[in-house]
């Protein structure tokens, strides 16, 4: 069976964007297997791991960007992120590290669809 190996870092968080951030985890994907936060003055950095098996179908840019726009959606704001995804596959490692520019593009293509960040 095929997996998705993934490690996700966002930053600059507040403690409160923190906890909104697992929770549009665990609503859109699953709650992560490691879970680790590390404060930086009066900011957060949040970090997690997670192997999963992937939907039928799901492409592993599709998604990071699902992922992401959730992120994105539940604290209200740009935070930097970058995920590394890797497959059971022999694919290459596949490091992501998403700006600005990708916040613009991405939620316009997924805030008016919050079932497609669901499903």
């Amino acid at each position: 069976m095929d997996s998705l190996r993934i490690e996700l870092g966002i930053s600059p968080l507040s403690s409160l964007e923190v906890e909104q951030v697992l929770t549009a985890m665990r609503t859109v994907w699953q709650p992560p297997s490691w879970i680790k936060r590390q404060s930086c003055g009066s900011a957060w950095l949040l970090m997690l791991r997670h192997e999963t098996a992937p939907k039928p179908g799901e492409n592993p840019n599709w998604f990071a960007e699902k992922l992401v726009a959730a992120i994105w959606l539940a604290i209200g704001r740009y935070a930097c992120i970058t995920l590394d995804i890797e497959t059971s596959q022999k694919d290459e490692p596949c490091l992501l590290m998403f700006s600005e520019e990708d916040y613009q593009r991405i939620l316009r293509d997924f805030r008016f669809s919050h079932s497609n960040i669901r499903s």
